[in-house]
């Protein structure tokens, strides 16, 4: 059976109306449940699949027209997502970034600073932007060096290390 697109609608906009009045009655409660709730590693990580789903298919034109394309953005399951970051948490020697080696941190600080600092937080970085997230595409690295990365490609990297390479023996 499939549900229609108003009543998924529907369904969401009550849950989100009861969410409101859970954070108007007491807002105090609901930050301290919604930091809780993601400050646990699996729910983090969990959290960063579904945020990559998401960003794949902004909505159902987009997502047609994608799928018609062979643009699928994520060729990943939740499974072996979890699985990835296993590996990586073996292959580096805990939650360590994929890139700089610093210690990666799991933690959402209070939404009513403005100053809050996640940039050691996990993130999940496509190793080449131009390819979708696969098992072979996908590490996970640090907030901060991921902003930082942007969307550099994979070719644009050894074009500058070559050009690092040719000053070097000057």
């Amino acid at each position: 059976m499939q549900i229609s697109a108003s009543t998924k609608k529907f369904r969401t906009d009550k849950r989100n109306a009861r969410r409101r009045k859970l954070r108007s009655l007491d807002p105090q409660k609901y930050l301290t449940a919604a930091r809780e709730a993601l400050n646990n590693e699996v729910a983090w990580v969990r959290s960063l699949f579904y945020s990559i789903r998401r960003r794949s298919f902004k909505n159902d034109k987009t997502r047609q027209r994608k799928i018609a394309l062979g643009h699928y953005d994520c060729h990943v399951t939740l499974k072996e997502f979890l699985e990835l970051w296993a590996a990586h948490k073996k292959k580096y020697g805990g939650m360590c970034c994929g890139y700089t080696g610093v210690l990666m941190t799991h933690q959402r600080s209070a939404m009513t600073d403005p100053l809050r600092n996640q940039s050691h937080n996990i993130s999940v970085d496509r190793i080449d932007p131009e390819k979708p997230y696969t098992k072979e595409n996908i590490i996970f690295c640090t907030v901060k060096f991921n902003n930082l990365k942007g969307s550099i490609t994979y070719n644009d990297c050894l074009l500058i290390l070559q050009k690092f390479i040719e000053l070097g023996k000057r």
